[in-house]
């Protein structure tokens, strides 16, 4: 049995065109894309400055379809990661939410979830940037980590399996100005699936010096080899800049495929907050085959459909 694998990775609709002669079915593997992480706010000295949440991870579905269930040409969807969330631009102003990601599609035969937006920081108490929730899928991705003013950003949910993982929440700073926060983590993914893990991006370190200083950027998420159908992982969080000056970090970027971006850091009026990490975008993958199966060809044709990357 032969197989033709077809590769998408450009965000958007386009067709898959079937074989044609001998065609008996597709294994089709769609990851959706990441969630943006949201940005951090910019406030006051003596007031609590609230940082982004991080992204959600993309969710990874594959299923074989049999030949007679598919016309000559099915429209696909790549699911796009969503956009960072915008830093505040002008003092006192709350950061912006990231843009969610969106679905992975293969006609209406399968979809794969997208990883929800990270929420942008805040100025009001309980306006810590929330996380993005994990997608739906066969295997869903993970949560983004919720941005914090007591602690460091919350992690990035790690994804054990082929879905994309989380963005790690930013640092804030609290009203009593005695320490900025660091950022979060991002998740690892893929923990279960290989031999080797691709680590979440950095957490972005919290202002040194404590007044003045600035945060530290989040690292951005370890990206799939390059066509894998497997999930990236997730952007870390940007640092907090000082109590008195000194810039917010940046959240990362989630890895490919479906990473989510990490939050943005808060700052004090007069400095710059961190922007949010862009979402990852997702990917489909479709193995045509064609031909006579052997004997237990439908056991070689799962293995041969899984084991793409």
């Amino acid at each position: 049995m032969a197989q033709t694998i077809s590769i998408y990775t450009t965000p958007g609709y386009q067709p898959w065109t079937s074989p044609g002669t001998d065609f008996t079915g597709a294994w089709v593997t769609l990851i959706g894309g990441g969630g943006g992480g949201g940005g951090g706010a910019r406030g006051a000295a003596a007031s609590n400055r609230r940082p982004g949440g991080g992204g959600g991870g993309g969710g990874y579905t594959s299923l074989y379809l049999p030949a007679q269930l598919l016309a000559a040409t099915v429209s696909l969807d790549v699911g796009k990661g969503g956009v960072a969330g915008a830093a505040a631009t002008g003092d006192t102003t709350a950061g912006s939410a990231g843009g969610a990601g969106r679905n992975s599609f293969f006609g209406n035969f399968a979809r794969a979830g997208a990883g929800a937006a990270g929420g942008g920081g805040g100025l009001t108490a309980g306006s810590n940037g929330a996380s993005g929730s994990a997608s739906t899928a066969e295997v869903a991705g993970t949560a983004g980590g919720a941005g914090q003013i007591t602690g460091a950003g919350s992690v990035g949910t790690a994804s054990t399996d082929r879905g994309a993982a989380g963005g790690a929440g930013g640092g804030g700073i609290e009203a009593a100005d005695i320490t900025p926060r660091a950022g979060g983590a991002g998740g690892s993914a893929g923990t279960q699936t290989r031999g080797t893990t691709l680590n979440g991006g950095s957490a972005g370190t919290a202002a040194s010096p404590t007044t003045t200083g600035n945060g530290g950027n989040g690292g951005n998420g370890d990206a799939a080899a390059s066509n894998e159908n497997r999930g990236g992982a997730g952007g870390g969080g940007g640092g907090a800049g000082g109590t008195a000056s000194g810039t917010g970090g940046n959240g990362g970027n989630g890895g490919l495929y479906g990473g989510g971006g990490g939050g943005g850091g808060a700052s004090t009026n007069g400095s710059a907050a961190g922007a949010g990490g862009n979402g990852a975008d997702g990917i489909v993958v479709v193995v045509a085959l064609t031909g006579t199966a052997a004997t237990g060809g439908g056991a070689s044709s799962r293995h041969i459909g899984m084991g793409i990357g």
